[in-house]
């Protein structure tokens, strides 16, 4: 009984103060509400639900495939690395005989406890999201095969305007089509939609990229290069061949995403025209080969609008405010 006596004289206590009794009664409905309004048509499921992903199809497919590329650039005069790595034919890549939306809806049905929903329009989807009936929803764009299956880790002497979909968070959407509609209100359902197609488009965009690189390296220019290396008898060649490959513009992307990575170059400090922007002046200085010292010393002494190239530097300075953490990174 001590535990009824107790009870009793909580609601006694209650009573006296109306006020109290009127927040204890009403504080289970506004988290009620609040759940609701965050997690929208998830709240209330039962356990053994499954999560419902709608997607809009707009995907219109592969074009016309080329089997063989034409050269993408004139081979340098007296290239250690044969005319033959400024083309290469595509004739062994091989993308799926479908679009490339169905590869990627059919990997999300393979997936537990996942139910796809096809919206019919983007208007109709919406009309659903502000409404409060979606959390979100994924659209893949009229170019999303097209995107797709220009997805490479290698340069454009292999493929013809490649694209690098990925970046320290995952697949940047925007790069390949896909376009996500989210209700503000409903933060919590569009988080987890968001994380489950990006898992999704890893599965699918990342093995395309590495069977294209795999592909590759049997073919020009790699044997091709070795043996032209092996049977040179010039005793400069590795200096020259050393000078070539830094010339080269994988030298100058691969340097400039190694060092946008170290003075946190990222669209969550920057924002979107940050970023273009101080992306390209990191590149610039190294296709121009800039010392070291001078790097450091624009990076330190630039002002201005950070949105624009010629003073992108600038950005150095709004990522962080603590002097201790900008010493560190320079």
């Amino acid at each position: 009984m001590p535990a009824f006596t107790i009870a009793l004289k909580d609601l006694r206590l209650l009573l006296r103060d109306p006020r109290s009794a009127v927040i204890l009664l009403l504080m289970p409905l506004v988290l009620i509400l609040v759940l609701g309004l965050s997690l929208g048509d998830a709240f209330g499921r039962k356990a053994d639900d499954q999560l419902q992903i709608s997607v809009v199809v707009e995907d219109a497919g592969l074009p016309a495939k080329v089997v063989a590329r034409e050269p993408i650039r004139e081979k340098p005069a007296g290239s250690l690395l044969g005319s033959a790595s400024y083309a290469a034919p595509m004739s062994r890549l091989h993308p799926p005989t479908k679009r490339w939306v169905d590869v990627m809806l059919d990997d999300l049905k393979d997936t537990g406890n996942i139910k796809i929903e096809i919206i019919p329009s983007r208007a109709e989807a919406e009309q659903l999201v502000k409404r409060g009936k979606r959390s979100a929803v994924i659209v893949f764009e009229p170019e999303f095969s097209e995107k797709i299956d220009r997805c490479s880790f290698v340069g454009a002497e292999f493929r013809p305007d490649p694209i690098s979909p990925l970046d320290r968070y995952g697949v940047v959407t925007d790069r390949i089509g896909v376009t996500v509609i989210e209700n503000p209100y409903q933060p919590l359902g569009g988080s987890v939609v968001k994380q489950v197609t990006q898992v999704s488009l890893m599965r699918v965009i990342v093995p395309w990229m590495i069977g294209q690189a795999f592909d590759l390296i049997g073919t020009p220019p790699l044997p091709q290069m070795v043996r032209q290396f092996v049977e040179d008898n010039d005793p400069q060649k590795r200096r020259k061949l050393i000078d070539e490959l830094l010339e080269r513009p994988e030298f100058k992307d691969h340097q400039t995403i190694l060092w946008s990575d170290l003075l946190r170059n990222t669209r969550q400090l920057l924002e979107e025209d940050g970023v273009k922007a101080y992306t390209a002046f990191i590149r610039a200085s190294f296709a121009e080969n800039k010392p070291f010292d001078k790097f450091v010393r624009e990076l330190l002494t630039s002002k201005d609008s950070t949105f624009q190239v010629e003073s992108a530097a600038a950005n150095y300075y709004r990522v962080t405010g603590d002097a201790t953490e900008l010493t560190t990174s320079t």
